[in-house]
């Protein structure tokens, strides 16, 4: 496939999503034109942080109490606005707890707003890996614009634009051989800690002691400014509802095109097979953890010499295996794979990012809804054993054509 169809295809993609977007968004008060309320997880931040503004952090995992005040917004609906409930530890709501004295239009504004300029900062990062042929460059940015995880993280309010700049930052501090500060900005993943906790082995696999040091202590830093702020109950409230997080494929059902996560899409597989939701559910934990220590493996032959700066391909293999130790990964998570992309791209392994690219783009959702599960988690242990393969090969650049 020749540079000018890419580019073409790339644009027509793009251009098809914006038009997508604003025919849904474009309509006046908090309801889309689905009559599903704007940035409709951003709700369950605001209304979070609405309490903590109101002097009522205690009831942060008072799920009934949450759902009460989400009636506020939109009635409640299991189609359109299902009953939320907050998952994540006390940092995410005390980030956005400050949007929560605005009405709930003008904090989604602003709230896409900050989205937008995470991804552009995340972006400014990323050029320097861009070491791509000139002439391929636009249609590089192109697929980036295009790349639809990105847009359902804006569409829906999520957090992953914050935890896709916190990795690009992470990455770019440890290159330029700064540990400490590195380990600081990648323990922002604590958001949700299933990709802390994926971040924290990789620096262990790769034995980089200092940086996993100040990510550990940066977790403890922000566990005391909760403490601090919100009192320790918060935490142990949090704590507390841990079994109900555990339990989260049997609170909600998700479509197959908006669940990537190995576990829970092993899961789905296994009730569609006839066994129960119990068995399913074991079946899938435990084959999540098998392949979380055969990812594990994998990228331990990834990972250069012990103190040497993390490459492009371990980079990138990095980010596969945060995403394929995590059970529960959502359309907008996969904007993690944002960093892989580009290092894929410049390291020329065209192929491995093209497939990775059209196996999470807006053109795989029908797919995946037809066929009643993803392929992503194995196209991600596919990207990981082929970065394995190839670690040994001479870093080179993308100047060969999109196959």
């Amino acid at each position: 496939m020749n540079r000018t169809t890419v580019t073409v295809v790339l644009g027509t993609l793009l251009l098809c999503i914006v038009g997508r977007v604003v025919y849904v968004e474009w309509v006046p008060g908090p309801l889309d034109r689905s009559r599903i309320l704007r940035a409709c997880d951003f709700q369950v931040f605001y209304l979070s942080g609405k309490m903590i503004a109101q002097g009522e952090a205690a009831r942060l995992y008072d799920h009934p109490h949450l759902q009460e005040l989400q009636g506020t917004l939109a009635p409640l609906d299991n189609e359109r606005n299902p009953p939320g409930f907050l998952f994540y530890p006390p940092m995410a709501p005390l980030l956005v707890s400050p949007l929560s004295r605005l009405p709930y239009q003008p904090a989604v504004a602003i709230w896409w707003l900050t989205q937008a300029i995470c991804f552009l900062a995340a972006g400014w990062l990323l050029r320097a890996e861009i070491r791509i042929e000139a002439a391929w460059r636009p249609a590089a940015w192109l697929a980036l614009l295009a790349f639809y995880p990105l847009w359902d993280t804006v569409l829906r309010g999520q957090l992953s634009a914050v935890l896709l700049l916190a990795v690009a930052g992470a990455f770019r501090l440890q290159r330029g051989r700064h540990p400490i500060w590195a380990g600081l900005v990648l323990s922002l993943l604590a958001m949700k800690p299933q990709f802390f906790v994926g971040g924290l082995l990789w620096l262990l696999l790769r034995r980089d002691w200092r940086t996993a040091a100040a990510t550990a202590g940066g977790l403890m830093l922000q566990l005391a400014v909760v403490a601090a702020i919100l009192g320790p109950s918060v935490l142990a409230g949090y704590v507390s509802d841990w079994p109900v997080c555990a339990n989260l494929s049997l609170i909600y059902h998700l479509a197959p095109w908006a669940e990537h996560g190995l576990g829970i899409t092993a899961e789905n597989v296994f009730a569609a097979l006839g066994c129960n939701a119990t068995a399913s559910h074991h079946a899938g934990m435990l084959l999540q953890l098998l392949v979380a220590a055969g990812a594990a493996w994998l990228l331990l032959h990834v990972i250069p010499a012990p103190g040497s700066p993390p490459s492009p391909q371990e980079q990138a293999g990095a980010v596969l295996f945060m995403l394929l130790v995590t059970p529960h990964v959502l359309l907008y998570d996969l904007s993690l794979l944002a960093v892989p992309l580009v290092c894929l791209w410049s390291s020329g392994r065209w192929r491995l990012g093209a497939v990775l690219y059209l196996a999470t783009s807006a053109l795989a959702i029908p797919v995946y809804d037809r066929v009643g599960f993803s392929i992503v988690p194995a196209v991600l242990l596919a990207g990981l054993f082929r970065l394995r393969r190839s670690r040994r090969q001479p870093h080179a650049l993308a100047t060969q054509s999109v196959v």
